[in-house]
């Protein structure tokens, strides 16, 4: 069965979409009371070993760190320390790189990171492991995600503004990895399609750091995901 990587599980909306897809997924989430609610929801997948959950935090290392969990929007939970303190709850979780979670034999069909201000250390990772799926998506807050997708050797790309993408997504059609097509509607949580479900043009490096640079004007305000392939 292909796997998905769901790094930055949070509440589980992508991790449905994934299994709705077919595939196997191993979701990968800091924050154990975000984990022990999907472990509920997906109870019947976890049993069935089509999903699995891992409570750790990605970051360069090994070892133990802060998080900061947000009172009010679990989606900003994050390791870097926030300017607002008195917005957030200190946990103490323990941290892996991103690399050290990749099985070597699996069968990548895609791999998903959206951790809030780490992304690039995730990227780093799989770069200097040399771990490098075929196809994956990554939330990028600066130029430096797209500089690092193409320095890692991937040469197509989308652009997709997460806020407006989101409001297009009810009641779309997807494609099952045994080629059914079924009815699927997104959340205003999720990161939303990959590959065929995706309706975007794909770019080529040039055609991205374009985009990227006009990326409000071209796309509308909003925050970024970029989709990047191999050839």
């Amino acid at each position: 069965m292909s796997v998905i990587y769901d790094i930055g599980m949070h509440n589980g909306d992508d991790t449905d979409y994934y299994l709705t897809k077919g595939a196997q997924v191993i979701a990968v989430e800091a924050d154990p009371s975000l984990c022990a609610l999907a472990e509920q929801r997906f109870a019947t997948f976890v049993r069935s070993g089509q999903l699995t959950i891992i409570n750790v935090a990605v970051s360069d290392d090994v070892g133990r760190a802060t998080f900061y969990r947000h009172k009010e929007v679990s989606e900003w939970n994050t390791l870097k320390a926030p300017k607002q303190p008195e917005s957030w709850d200190e946990i103490e979780v323990e941290t892996v790189p991103l690399h050290s979670l990749i099985r070597a034999d699996a069968e990548i069909e895609f791999l998903k990171i959206d951790i809030e201000g780490y992304d690039f250390h995730a990227l780093d990772s799989l770069d200097r492991a040399r771990l490098l799926p075929a196809h994956l998506s990554c939330e990028a807050h600066s130029v430096d995600i797209p500089c690092k997708l193409v320095a890692m050797g991937y040469t197509r790309f989308r652009l997709v503004n997460c806020k407006l993408q989101r409001k297009r997504l009810r009641r779309a059609v997807i494609k099952t990895l045994d080629g059914k097509q079924v009815r699927y509607s997104f959340s205003r949580a999720c990161s939303g399609p990959y590959g065929e479900d995706l309706q975007a043009p794909w770019l080529d490096r040039d055609q991205l750091i374009y985009t990227w640079s006009g990326r409000a004007t071209l796309l509308g305000n909003g925050w970024y995901d970029i989709h990047a392939m191999r050839a």
